[in-house]
């Protein structure tokens, strides 16, 4: 009876000793993910990585951390290993960013089929997922299927009245196809959100001495 109840004590006591134990390793994973969101931010995706490795050795099943560390080496070009994080992070979490971010990995690897899947997914588990529908046109944009860019980029901006990237895009979209008076509208939207943008303004110029029946 005495050896019973002791024996059930000591796995109590190993339980309790295990859960300390991962929520260390939890709490150490979330550090070194904030560590390397920092690193990412400034640009030094090498040491980014270093820091998602300390997290995933403390927390083998931390989604953010793989999807984070794809993100990494998709700015390192390191596409092939930015797909096979964000297939970890969906296998552990299937969250619509993930999605999204392996569509992008896969736009750049040019398997755009596979990405506008991915994309689709995102949107499917969240429908206000405004990189998706970005990421999206960027793909159909790749595979000179404009129409439906522009509706992506159109949507984007639908969600988000700011979105700087989507007006570009879909500007450059718009002057693709010629419709070059609803480029003008983008780079004007562009130059209200960026006064200072150089880059811009010369192609908003460009535009209008090319087209000088337009109107600023």
């Amino acid at each position: 009876m005495n050896n019973t109840l002791m024996r059930n004590t000591k796995l109590a006591v190993t339980a309790l000793a295990m859960m300390f134990l991962l929520a260390c390793g939890g709490i150490e994973a979330k550090g070194y993910t904030k560590q390397g969101t920092d690193f990412h931010k400034s640009g030094d995706f090498e040491s980014a990585i270093v820091s998602y490795n300390k997290a995933i050795e403390y927390d083998p099943d931390y989604a953010l951390a793989y999807n984070n560390r794809g993100a990494s080496y998709s700015n390192l070009k390191q596409y092939n290993r930015a797909v096979e994080d964000y297939s970890k992070a969906i296998e552990l979490d299937p969250d619509a960013g993930a999605y999204s971010n392996r569509g992008l990995a896969y736009n750049d690897l040019e398997q755009y089929d596979r990405a506008i899947k991915d994309y689709n997914k995102a949107i499917e588990l969240d429908r206000d997922d405004v990189i998706a529908y970005y990421n999206r046109g960027i793909t159909y944009s790749n595979l000179e299927q404009y129409g439906r860019a522009i509706k992506d980029y159109s949507k984007a901006i639908e969600l988000e009245s700011d979105y700087a990237s989507a007006y570009n895009n879909r500007g450059y979209v718009y002057y693709k196809v010629e419709q070059y008076d609803k480029a003008l509208q983008d780079l004007n939207k562009l130059i209200e959100l960026a006064p200072n943008n150089k880059r811009v303004i010369s192609d908003r110029d460009r535009l209008l001495k090319d087209h000088p029946y337009l109107k600023k």
